[in-house]
């Protein structure tokens, strides 16, 4: 007997993404009303300190994330959640297996944070390569699918078969109270105070997100007027976008600050969001812009940032790898930069109060 009052969501650790992140913010509004637990394979992560009191959080301390099954069987077999929500291609798999392993009477949903045949193809690693089969043979076991943009919906269907009638789309719960709170702290970076213009970009720094192309559009727009980068995020690219920086004489121009753990303070001070990416699920950096009144430009890419910026209503729009078209849109939005109005009435389609109820109607509860 599943017990009613208790809602599980899972996602292997609690790692700077963004799929992380709103799953805790899913997990911290539902704990208003729900007893609510938080499953996590680590607990180690730069978000680890982000759930409300209250919310259990259970440690699977497996020794990589498809051993995690037997474990979160156990779990669901002692607690019996009434409902679980899992993201990520592995641990949906995981949660498929688990449920069926404990014999779980729980509603399973299972969230698809990303495009799976960019995200699979980026990877040469067998486990990613054999992911889109996987998720063929056994996401139709679900008993909810949610995709977080269209875009995912469409690229998931093609890849596993499934109706597209059998997907829910709900876009991210991005924009919270705290969000507001803290893009209102005073400017985290000597730069965001000064007069010379600042274009902000934020993220990994892996090439999913081709920071080189907005570095190469901040060297060409560096020709025509002076104006710095910022970049927020760490990853395995950062010494050769430092390069690529010096070879472009920009070196002085352009900072890595790393890890923002109050990236909405940049946002807030910064004169321009640019997001150049080669590929996304959403693009929750975008909104978060937005809901900061800071007017953004985007890469027309698969998938998510079309759909939030309503084919360029509320921003730029741009061929992916196109550093001209970028500095372009750069230099546009410097001189006319969308207004404040435009920016938060968008921004308010994404808050926790806009799409949490979505998330209450496809979960049953």
């Amino acid at each position: 007997m599943v017990n009613h009052d208790r809602v599980a969501l899972f996602v292997p650790g609690l790692f700077g993404g963004g799929a992380e992140r709103m799953m805790i913010h899913i997990a911290n509004r539902l704990s208003e009303d729900y007893t609510v637990d938080f499953i996590v394979n680590t607990v180690e992560g730069e978000y680890a300190d982000q759930l409300r009191d209250g919310i259990t959080v259970h440690e699977l301390q497996a020794p990589y994330l498809f051993a995690a099954v037997g474990p979160l069987a156990r779990y669901l077999w002692k607690q019996q959640p009434s409902t679980l929500l899992s993201t990520m291609d592995s641990a949906n798999l995981v949660s498929i297996w688990a449920k069926s392993l404990a014999r779980s009477d729980a509603t399973l949903a299972i969230r698809i944070p990303n495009t799976m045949s960019q995200r699979t193809a980026d990877y040469e690693t067998l486990r990613y390569k054999l992911i889109p089969r996987l998720a063929r043979l056994f996401y139709p076991l679900a008993d909810e699918i949610i995709a977080i943009s269209e875009g995912v919906a469409v690229d998931l269907a093609e890849i596993t078969g499934l109706p597209p009638e059998e997907l829910s789309v709900v876009y991210n719960p991005v924009v919270t109270d705290e969000l507001y709170d803290l893009a209102a702290e005073p400017a985290p970076h000597p730069w965001l105070a000064e007069d010379i213009p600042v274009i902000l970009g934020a993220g990994r720094l892996v090439d999913q997100k081709d920071f080189d192309t907005l570095i190469r559009a901040h060297a060409r727009l560096s020709e025509r007027r002076a104006v710095r980068l910022l970049i927020i995020g760490k990853g395995e690219n950062e010494d050769s976008l430092r390069r690529l920086a010096g070879e472009l004489g920009t070196e002085h121009s352009v900072s890595f600050p790393g890890f923002a753990s109050n990236p909405y303070a940049y946002m807030a001070h910064a004169d321009v969001f640019a997001m150049s990416s080669a590929w996304e699920g959403f693009g929750n950096v975008l909104v978060e812009a937005m809901a900061c009144e800071t007017p953004v430009v985007a890469t027309d890419c698969e998938s998510g940032p079309a759909e939030i910026l309503e084919d360029g209503t509320y921003g730029p729009l741009v061929p992916v790898g196109d550093a001209d078209r970028l500095a372009g849109a750069l230099a546009y939005l410097l001189e006319n930069p969308t207004t404040d109005q435009q920016l938060a009435h968008r921004a308010e389609d994404f808050t926790l109060d806009s799409i949490i109820p979505q998330y209450r109607r496809v979960l049953g509860l």
